[in-house]
């Protein structure tokens, strides 16, 4: 398990290296004065908690303490604690960052989809462990909230397209900045981006963050061909159209079994998107059992057949997994065998 014991065996394998003031200056260097983390900088109650933590480890060792510790924590205490989002940035496995803004309350604005759940982590981990399920083919995912796996899994993974959908407005805001700041872009945007430098469809490159490439490199530099996002309601659904406009060949979800009562339209939402041969791959942390157990029952009168997949070997991510987290691989039970 990837705990705080790991988090405090990693503080102190850096608190030993820092045993004068340019090593101490190189910590810094490499967390709170680090150019992702100044360009998009974490919150302030968690800068304030990681500098206090370092200065009194060093105290409490008696080493001599460089003058920038201390100014970096006078600079942040003196910040006015009201901030309602923060950035969070992920490290891939590849070394690669993924940068989020998410809010620092576990619910905001009547949703809990302004902050990157459990779930969430553990279905990213899997696929990265996994890749070839998603490499060149069409993924929907339903209720990505901030896009934490969907954002990964484009950047690493090259699915030929990939569609972020959720219902919250709000949700969808952040979601559209967070596929920005990671290089990703939507429809809408892209079509801005050829349109302000006059690129037509027949151009044979397109300058991306002064980056130029092939068209058809970009789903290889900066994940997706065009990421796109979708509001999507469970309550309100139009199969036609589903059909049409969502036509997938995998469906990802994580943490999206939180109430028995919005089991049904998941249900109803899994049998239209797997019924022409769709798979999906659905991560939870199993807070509830009651709740859990009465999706696991639905399926069957659904007719989805389901099994619990094996999760992820290697811990690619920080987080509580003191919750069971499982992944179900579920699937349309062919109609000839219905017959």
């Amino acid at each position: 398990m990837q705990s705080s014991q790991n988090l405090q065996d990693e503080l102190d394998r850096c608190l030993r290296l820092c045993v004068d003031s340019d090593n101490q200056r190189k910590l810094l260097q490499t967390t709170i004065h680090h150019p992702q983390c100044l360009k998009y900088p974490p919150s302030i109650r968690y800068r304030k908690m990681f500098l206090k933590l370092i200065i009194a480890k060093l105290e409490e060792s008696e080493m001599d303490i460089a003058d920038e510790l201390y100014e970096a924590f006078t600079d942040v205490i003196s910040i006015p604690s009201e901030e309602q989002y923060c950035y969070k940035t992920y490290t891939l496995p590849s070394g690669d960052m993924v940068t989020l803004e998410e809010s620092v309350s576990l619910v905001s604005q009547g949703t809990t989809g302004l902050q990157t759940w459990q779930a969430a982590m553990h279905l990213a981990e899997f696929l990265l462990e996994n890749g070839k399920l998603i490499y060149n083919r069409s993924v929907i995912e339903l209720g990505c909230g901030l896009g934490f796996t969907g954002i990964i899994a484009c950047r690493s993974l090259q699915p030929t397209s990939y569609v972020f959908t959720d219902c919250h407005q709000e949700v969808l805001k952040r979601l559209k900045k967070n596929l920005q700041i990671n290089e990703l872009f939507c429809d809408d945007e892209l079509s801005k981006e050829k349109e302000e430098r006059n690129i037509c469809d027949h151009c044979d490159s397109l300058e991306v963050n002064n980056l130029r490439t092939d068209k058809k490199c970009v789903a290889q530099c900066h994940g997706a061909n065009v990421a796109d996002v979708v509001q999507l309601d469970w309550n309100d659904l139009c199969e036609d159209v589903l059909k049409d406009r969502l036509r997938c060949d995998v469906v990802l979800a994580a943490d999206v079994i939180y109430d028995p009562s919005i089991i049904a339209n998941l249900l109803n939402i899994l049998s239209i998107l797997l019924s022409d041969g769709a798979v999906a791959y659905l991560a939870s942390t199993i807070r509830n059992v009651g709740t859990y157990d009465a999706f696991l029952s639905a399926m069957d009168a659904a007719n989805l057949n389901h099994e619990v997949i094996k999760g992820p070997d290697k811990e690619a991510f920080f987080y509580d997994r003191t919750s069971r987290n499982e992944i179900l691989r579920i699937s349309a039970i062919r109609q000839d065998f219905l017959q």
